[in-house]
């Protein structure tokens, strides 16, 4: 299914399964472990028992404090609590998400984003991400193709997909520049944080997923592989 049409004038991305792969909730993780806790010692620091562990345990107090569904942490306040330090800069958060979860780019998305960009389409995202995440998308793909009032991300706001909050504040950012939903197209992994949210606020949609039989009325557009984009938008 083809989305050609000459209305179409953004394309927002989710970040994680769609343009990155590697990613995921913090959960126990005795591997990573041992490296965070090799790169901790490297800067004189010391922790007592499971980096991945106490942070899990502290998201998932988190969580059950918040007043609001589907809440966000920024992972630099638990760090630095479990750190004892005044804060955590996006650097260092980087080097322990680096040891983590290392991540890497997803099959041809630095030759989709390459070419949306070639043709003069504004880029953005709309992800559950943490202040790390944009860096390290930029560092793989070796620049940043994204203009910076169109990406929002979880962290930012307190807030995660599928929250029609996060999808409210792309459409505003998107009317600025005279776009309405209409004309923005979400490329996304998840029916159910992506494409249906998206798709609820007028927004086109693209649903990239390993199942070529994924219902076609979930999505405007069903796509296996990123190089597959550039035709859906000719």
């Amino acid at each position: 299914m083809a989305l050609s049409d000459p209305t179409l004038r953004a394309v927002i991305f989710d970040v994680h399964g769609t343009l990155l792969s590697g990613g995921g909730p913090m959960r126990y993780h005795p591997e990573a472990d041992l490296r965070i806790l090799e790169r901790l010692r490297r800067n004189g620091h010391c922790v007592e028992g499971s980096p991945t562990r106490s942070l899990e345990e502290a998201v998932a107090r988190h969580h059950q404090q918040a007043k609001h569904a589907f809440p966000e942490i920024d992972l630099r306040t638990l760090w630095a609590d479990l750190l004892d330090v005044e804060a955590v800069t996006t650097e260092w958060l980087t080097d322990l998400e680096d040891a983590r979860q290392p991540l890497r780019l997803m099959p041809s998305a630095r030759e989709a984003l390459a070419d949306l960009s070639s043709r003069h389409f504004p880029l953005g995202l709309l992800s559950n991400a943490q202040a790390d995440t944009l860096p390290v998308l930029c560092r793989e793909l070796g620049g940043n193709p994204f203009e910076d009032d169109l990406c929002v991300l979880s962290y930012q706001h307190g807030i995660a997909k599928p929250a029609a909050r996060l999808f409210e504040i792309l459409v505003a950012r998107l009317a600025m520049r005279g776009i309405p939903p209409s004309a923005a197209v979400l490329v996304g992994n998840d029916p159910l944080h992506d494409i249906a949210p998206a798709k609820a606020i007028g927004m086109r949609t693209v649903l990239l997923t390993a199942e070529p039989d994924f219902p076609p009325d979930q999505a405007d557009a069903v796509i296996t592989d990123l190089a597959q984009l550039g035709g859906l938008l000719a």
